[in-house]
């Protein structure tokens, strides 16, 4: 008769069987798990994204507009008409840096 040696047993293959199942069980939640992960990650690089080109868009043109000297050359009107503008700017720009710091959060 056969006699199996150690570790060839049936309750041996039967227990390294059952190993294998739970390491394949505690893989598959792992990797389960970092799936998740990554699809929270993907969706908040996304929404960074978006945030991001909502304050590139509005940031276009600013500079250029904030260095003019168009007001060397202006009239007394047209200067307070410029400083309106800037005080505008200076609003939009408070209420956007909110904007910018959730960018960021």
């Amino acid at each position: 008769a056969y006699m199996p040696t150690e570790g060839k047993l049936i309750t041996d293959i039967q227990r390294a069987w059952n190993g294998l199942l739970g390491s394949e069980k505690t893989f598959e939640e792992w990797l389960l798990a970092e799936l998740m992960r990554l699809e929270r990650l993907e969706h908040l690089a996304k929404k960074f994204k978006h945030k991001a080109d909502i304050h590139e868009a509005w940031t276009s043109g600013k500079e250029e507009m904030l260095s003019s000297t168009d007001y060397k050359n202006c009239k007394i009107f047209e200067l307070k008409a410029m400083k309106k503008k800037h005080e505008a700017f200076e609003s939009d720009l408070a209420a956007h840096q909110d904007r910018v710091e959730q960018i960021a959060a």
